[in-house]
């Protein structure tokens, strides 16, 4: 395995091939294999005798390859201007924990890649594609042990039928000596034969446990078809192979959930919402539970919301630095010593508006209260209107914006971008943004529209020949600067910068 480069793929001392981002790779093989890159069948080139593997670009994790059946370990880096693969591995996880789904996506691997926009919560379940096969292995396991339910009925039987005289018998034949004389040795016996009740027990797969399996795997196939189709409509910018591949993942895991249900013993069982005496088989009986711990993931109410009912704050690797800053922020300020209140909303939607509002947090503090606000708009100067927050050029959209109201005296404020590159030229390129920021935005907090006290460049590290823009001499001159902010480190810094730019005092 090479790049386009030439460079040779050299598996570690686990067997797995560390790959970069956005790359072009190529699989020499000496004749066509079954090639599955992700869920995206990779076609072979004679011309270059092997199959070319496109890497999605802005995405670091783990990628499945298969070839021909066996699975080859992958490993996707990403490129070595960001931050580093054990910063970055440090980061999702942190996200994960304080927005479980945040770093999902639809672009080939498990994390790290969507659209600059949120896409709508069913497409989350995407991320569940690779449990299908279990889902369907554990419901055919269950189909061989599945739980009966015994239905008594009353059928009338010939005396000379029934094998095993039963007490109701005896009390039957009692009440009717017409009857009787058919069992009686010195009586003739008088009538027909007589007819006896006979309660037969039937199993019936009409359990309440099996109803409930019903009702999940319908569900879960109708999610998946319904993603599938939306993915496969949906105008992102992700390359339309990988998007397509995903649809037809989607489309047909649930086709094959209805096809095996359908064909299983339980394809004529009604389908039922969980009822209590469901709940204790599904909990107890360890099928019945295997079935039931999956498609819970697949059931989450995360995956249950309408289009119109929020979206998902799904992002590319660049968006997943700027994600991640604000969750450290966050948390910052509910470290400060003095906090008395934090209010916090919206970490459900991130780069959505939130009830009207962008997501961010407030904090009270003994000398008053100060504000976080995560892509806040400032609205373009011509359409500006009464806005408290404008440009004075074009409509701008900084990254993080705190404001500090006191109990007396003037409100300030300040504003925060996260790049996560940190090579000189990014670095550079990104001071573009931040001299917008410094001397094209104003904020009318009570006291008239006023500059920022200063803008911060956020990177995930420091690159050795960036050291000027990380001076204090350097805020002190142009009122701007950066700073390095990575899990572990920095955090202390960047709140002191933030208490200090605002004159926010440490103590009450």
């Amino acid at each position: 395995m090479r790049s386009a480069d030439g460079l040779h793929a050299i598996p570690d001392e686990q067997g797995r091939y560390a790959l970069l981002e956005g790359e072009r790779y190529l699989l020499k093989t000496a004749a066509p294999r079954k090639v599955l890159l992700g869920p995206m069948w990779v076609a072979y080139d004679p011309l270059q005798q092997g199959h070319e593997l496109p890497i999605p670009r802005f995405q670091s994790g783990q990628l499945p390859l298969y070839v021909d059946g066996h699975q080859v370990p992958l490993v996707v880096l990403p490129h070595a201007d960001k931050a580093d693969p054990a910063s970055w591995a440090r980061m999702l996880g942190e996200l994960e924990q304080a927005m479980p789904g945040g770093s999902l996506g639809h672009g080939g691997l498990g994390q790290g890649d969507v659209q600059t926009q949120g896409v709508a919560a069913p497409f989350l379940i995407e991320a569940l594609v690779p449990l299908i096969p279990e889902l369907l292995r554990v419901f055919v396991q269950l189909c061989e042990r599945l739980r009966t339910q015994d239905r008594d009925s009353e059928h009338g039987r010939r005396l000379v039928e029934i094998r095993r005289p039963e007490s109701a018998h005896i009390r039957a034949l009692s009440r009717n000596p017409t009857a009787a004389s058919w069992v009686l040795p010195d009586r003739q016996s008088l009538g027909p034969m007589p007819v006896l009740p006979v309660v037969l027990s039937r199993e019936r797969l009409d359990h309440p446990a099996n109803r409930a399996v019903v009702w999940m795997i319908l569900r879960i196939a109708s999610r998946l078809q319904a993603a599938g189709m939306r993915l496969r409509g949906s105008g992102d910018s992700e390359p339309s192979p990988w998007r397509s591949a995903l649809a037809e993942s989607l489309l047909v895991g649930g086709q094959q959930l209805k096809r095996t249900l359908r064909r299983s013993a339980l394809g004529s069982v009604q389908p039922a919402p969980p009822s209590p005496a469901a709940m204790l088989v599904l909990g107890d009986d360890p099928w019945y539970a295997r079935v039931n711990v999956l498609a819970r993931r697949f059931l989450s109410p995360a995956f249950d919301r309408s289009v119109d009912a929020g979206l998902a704050p799904q992002r590319p690797t660049y968006d997943l630095y700027e994600h991640w800053c604000f969750v450290e922020l966050l948390a910052g300020l509910k470290g400060l010593p003095h906090a008395r209140k934090v209010e916090s909303w919206g970490l459900d939607a991130v780069h959505i508006e939130h009830k009207g509002r962008s997501p961010g947090a407030n904090v009270s503090l003994p000398g008053g209260r100060l504000e976080l606000r995560f892509n806040l708009s400032f609205a373009g100067y011509l359409e500006r209107g009464d806005s408290e927050h404008f440009s004075i050029s074009h409509r701008r959209r900084p990254d993080f914006v705190l404001r500090w109201k006191p109990l007396a005296g003037v409100a300030k404020w300040l504003a925060l971008d996260a790049k996560y590159r940190v090579h000189p030229e990014t670095v550079a390129d990104s001071f573009d943004s931040v001299h917008r920021y410094a001397h094209g935005l104003r904020a009318d907090l009570g006291d008239g529209a006023l500059p920022p006290e200063g803008v911060l460049l956020l990177t995930p590290r420091q690159h050795p020949d960036c050291g000027p823009w990380y001076q204090q001499a350097y805020f002190q001159a142009h009122r701007c600067g950066a700073l390095a902010l990575a899990p572990g480190q920095g955090r202390d810094q960047v709140m002191n910068w933030i208490l200090g730019t605002l004159n926010i005092p440490e103590h009450p």
